[in-house]
């Protein structure tokens, strides 16, 4: 029972009995005696800034009840704001270290042959393939505190043949890499809907804009595994790419959400069609 200026409030009950007694109450031995943790909560008034804690018991032999003395056992009293009220010195804040979201990068390399594109199981045994297979899993399984932002799928060949070899060939490493990515995030979303059906909430997908037509090609393997809700185009630091956005979202049928305009966080803005448009063709358009 907590006791205040004009008035207690009383707190969670509970009933304990002896070893010879039949009933379902929690048993105290005689000789050892026992422990028993009780937690309370009492609606906040103003008297009960100053306060006190007191245990009451009643006891019952039989039919028979006797009232046992009140116990006090503690005082409830809020103090600090009092404290800092009569304080002399001078509060100050300043910031500190707590991040609310925390940004992490999870990296994996694809080694393919020379002058080939052949997806090798042994490199889906890689450390770096299986971190990152481990990273998904934790995203999946822990979406209060985890949550998957954006996905970049870049492929390079090395320079042993022509241009346009080299070209074609890092397209083709790019698509089996996306390929052998969007079957592993299908099997996620399948997993996520068996326990939420209305799983996920977004999926935005992150597109490179300087790859041009590859861009358009990463989509469409995309668009046909999930369903994508938005999209963001980064890399977008000349206007010679800006089509790129123009395109995709066209076919895709889907919003652009954020495009990135260079390589530093601040460099990513909420797409807005009517300053893109006019820094593509210099016009000031109004519609």
């Amino acid at each position: 029972v907590l006791k205040y200026e004009g008035g207690e409030a009383v707190g969670q009950s509970a009933t304990f009995q002896g070893e010879k007694v039949e009933g379902n109450a929690t048993t105290i031995s005689y000789k050892v005696g026992g422990t028993y943790t009780m937690k309370s909560n009492f609606a906040f008034v103003e008297p009960m800034l100053n306060s006190e804690l007191y245990a009451r018991f009643d006891a019952k032999l039989g039919k028979k009840t006797v009232s046992i003395p009140e116990v006090k056992i503690g005082y409830g009293v809020v103090a600090t704001s009092e404290l800092l009220n009569r304080c002399s010195i001078t509060p100050a804040t300043a910031p500190d270290a707590y991040q609310r979201i925390i940004a992490q990068k999870q990296e994996a390399n694809i080694k393919f042959l020379i002058n080939q594109a052949n997806l090798r199981a042994s490199e889906l045994n890689s450390v770096s393939i299986k971190d990152l297979g481990k990273i998904l899993r934790e995203i999946n399984d822990n979406e209060e505190t985890r949550a998957l932002s954006s996905i970049e799928v870049s492929a390079y060949a090395s320079p042993d043949g022509k241009y346009s070899f080299n070209e074609k060939l890092a397209e083709k490493r790019q698509n089996v890499s996306s390929d052998y990515l969007k079957n592993e995030l299908k099997k996620i979303k399948d997993v996520m809907k068996k326990v939420e059906p209305t799983a996920p909430d977004e999926v935005l997908l992150v597109l490179d804009g300087s790859t041009g037509q590859n861009a358009f090609e990463q989509a469409k393997q995309f668009a046909s595994v999930t369903q994508i809700s938005s999209l963001a185009v980064t890399k977008l630091d000349g206007t010679a790419k800006g089509g790129v956005v123009i395109g995709i979202s066209d076919q895709l049928k889907v919003p652009v959400k954020y495009i990135g305009l260079g390589e530093h966080a601040e460099d990513l803005q909420v797409f807005n069609r009517k300053e893109f448009v006019n820094s593509i063709f210099g016009t000031d358009i109004k519609a």
